[in-house]
């Protein structure tokens, strides 16, 4: 009876130091909580060009663009989710003049890269981290929210710079095409999320928006 009670305590003091243990670790790989006062700054949405305007990642093959109006509702779009979703103790800063810039188109070739030109548009604009946008594909719904003839498709990329060190901090990438609930039962839960119906590439970006905010911790 002693050697079955000495054991049962030993396992018992095992449990509890591994529970302890598993608590430790998942605290030290909880991500820090953001800092007070951060000003934000985003800027109009780009769509890259060429591969010297990319911060990371590659143009899709046979990609389509967005039009001018599309780019001006995706700014209005992420500065309304970003302003209402983002931490109270950030400040956020639009950034006016960017909206569509190509910004090979201000660099010197060979000279200074994205990442360089971008880190200089948040210095002039005093603010401690920028959010760059960028549009690498975007294919909008043809037919309507009962049906369609092809549903629509964005692939969406967001990029946060750390303005005063001059490095990218993370980036959220939503490449999305809309599926029908027989052919994505895997995935059903977006469906019915989207209210059973076909929407539009405006709408799908935004669902973007919301991962971005929540990967980057706003």
């Amino acid at each position: 009876m002693r050697h079955h009670s000495f054991a049962r305590y030993v396992w018992l003091l095992c449990l509890v130091l591994l529970v302890a243990l598993a608590g430790c670790s998942s605290k030290a790989q909880r991500p820090a909580a953001p800092l007070a006062g951060v000003s934000v700054g985003i800027v109009g949405v780009v769509q890259p060009m060429g591969t010297t305007d990319l911060l990371a990642g590659y143009i899709p093959e046979a990609r389509e663009l967005a039009s001018a109006q599309a780019m001006l509702d995706f700014d209005t779009d992420l500065l309304d989710k970003v302003r209402a979703q983002a931490d109270s103790a950030r400040t956020i800063v639009p950034l006016p003049g960017e909206k569509g810039v190509n910004p090979s188109s201000e660099r010197v070739a060979g000279r200074n890269t994205a990442l360089q030109h971008w880190v200089e548009v948040g210095r002039k604009a005093g603010v401690d981290l920028l959010i760059v946008p960028q549009i690498l594909d975007w294919h909008e719904r043809e037919g309507s929210s009962a049906g369609v003839i092809s549903s629509a498709a964005v692939d969406v990329q967001f990029y946060l710079i750390d303005v005063e060190e001059g490095v990218l901090l993370n980036r959220s990438v939503f490449r999305e095409k809309q599926q029908s609930l027989s052919s994505d039962l895997l995935h059903a839960g977006n469906f019915f999320k989207r209210g059973g119906k076909w929407i539009t590439a405006r709408q799908l970006s935004g669902e973007g928006m919301d991962k971005m905010i929540t990967e980057f911790g706003l």
